[in-house]
């Protein structure tokens, strides 16, 4: 329960306990005046405006810094006070000055108003205060106001009432800001400034805000709050509706002449580069006949005679040591594993495998069996995959060739001397067939 005593409204809030003296002190020296709401609980139930209190001035006194011992007030439609002769009351006086209302050191004010009555000023009064006096028709419309703005456009508590804005706005961040705080113009401030106040509760919600650079208007720090843009760190971007464009011919028209443009002089820059390499871009130099990159070009016959001399006076029915011998200086490729790459050439024979890279270049395999020498040489060359069966003529390999087909393609085999046989064979590639490799054998 609230504790005996009288609570006084400031800013929405009752604070207290007080006593009659402490009251009247306050009434006395223009703290307070006749239109401040006082109440016997703590949450204001049954306030009235000091005027029109009864008992005050009947209360039973007590130490000036203390609470009276008057009990909680009752529910809705009892007595808020205790029935007792009301003495006579003294009037407030009207203070000569200005004043502030009385409130902790470390609240806020919000704006203060001065109703200006006969060369007079009575207040201070919140917004809230005005609009409630107004409602209770206590204040006329018509009373002149005075404010701490710089230009007080608004003369009358009517017109300062009729343009208060209550709903959204929109406003940019880029406004500097004047805080109208108790008679005080406190500023210039930016959007910053006012967020990082407000989070420190250094503004009251009901300050009233003067804008720096544009028509007077009449808002509390509360609803400019709400409408003014924040840090993106600080708060999601505002989204504001996005109205569909309508379809221009003008607009397209210049699009599309943008773009023609916009090709055009890409169009010249690529042909003015190649006309200047043409005829600025040095020459470049000449290739090697024998080289990978010209090799790969061609889809020339391969010598068979050449290779098939090559493979017999340098490897077949040689021993491995004289192969290697007579390739001194290209390079060598030496297998001595189970796996070979034409195991299934001759499968279960092969022991050792070695590969020479020569002028061309061929690859000549070197196949010994497990006495050393070499039984077989099979012959691969570039390009060859290239190099049709439908291009070429069996007189291009051998004045009499035995055609043989086989599951794996076709063979062109051809006696050489006595006892030595060369064979060309051809895989097949879609509906032709293309050379594969050259074999030099013993015959069987």
């Amino acid at each position: 329960m609230s504790k005996s005593g009288w609570y006084i409204e400031k800013r929405g809030k009752f604070y207290g306990p007080f006593s009659r003296e402490k009251i009247l002190e306050y009434a006395d020296k223009g703290k307070i005046t006749g239109e401040t709401m006082v109440a016997l609980t703590s949450t204001g139930e049954n306030a009235k405006p000091f005027r029109l209190t009864e008992g005050l001035a009947t209360e039973n006194a007590g130490a000036d810094s203390g609470p009276s011992t008057l009990p909680d007030a009752g529910p809705a439609g009892a007595s808020d006070v205790p029935k007792v002769p009301k003495p006579p009351q003294p009037k407030p006086k009207t203070p000569s000055r200005r004043t502030e209302s009385a409130v902790p050191p470390d609240q806020p004010l919000p704006t203060h108003f001065y109703l200006e009555e006969s060369g007079r000023s009575q207040g201070p009064y919140d917004l809230d205060q005005l609009k409630r006096q107004v409602a209770q028709k206590s204040v006329n419309p018509d009373a002149k106001l005075s404010y701490p703005a710089r230009d007080r456009k608004y003369k009358t508590v009517g017109e300062l009432l009729k343009n208060f804005v209550e709903g959204p706005l929109e406003v940019s961040k880029s406004h500097a800001f004047f805080l109208l705080q108790g008679s005080d113009r406190k500023g210039p401030f930016t959007s910053r400034d006012l967020h990082r106040l407000n989070a420190a509760r250094a503004i009251h919600p009901r300050t009233m805000v003067e804008f720096a650079k544009s028509p007077a208007r009449v808002i509390t720090i509360d609803v400019l709050l709400d409408a003014l843009p924040q840090d993106a760190e600080e708060h999601e971007p505002r989204i504001l509706p996005v109205k569909p464009s309508r379809f221009s011919y003008a607009r397209l028209g210049m699009i599309l002449f943008c773009l023609v443009l916009i090709g055009g002089a890409v169009w010249g820059l690529y042909r003015w580069r190649q006309q200047y390499l043409e005829t600025h871009a040095p020459a470049p130099p000449p290739e090697n006949p024998k080289s990978l990159r010209a090799l790969m070009r061609q889809r020339e016959i391969p010598p068979f005679n050449d290779l098939v001399i090559r493979a017999l006076s340098h490897g077949l029915n040689f021993n491995v040591n004289q192969v290697v011998a007579a390739n001194q200086g290209s390079q060598m490729d030496d297998q001595r594993v189970a796996s070979f790459r034409h195991e299934s050439l001759f499968p279960g024979r092969i022991a050792r495998e070695i590969r020479f890279i020569v002028d061309g270049p061929f690859y000549f395999n070197y196949l010994a069996d497990p006495g050393g020498n070499v039984f077989a040489v099979v012959i691969e060359g570039p390009n060859w995959d290239r190099l049709y069966l439908s291009g070429v003529d069996t007189t291009d390999f051998a004045p009499k060739v035995l055609e043989l087909d086989r599951p794996g393609g076709k063979v062109w085999q051809a006696e050489i001397g006595s006892g030595v046989v060369a064979q060309v064979l051809w895989s097949p590639d879609r509906n032709d067939h293309h050379l594969t490799q050259l074999i030099v054998t013993n015959a069987p």
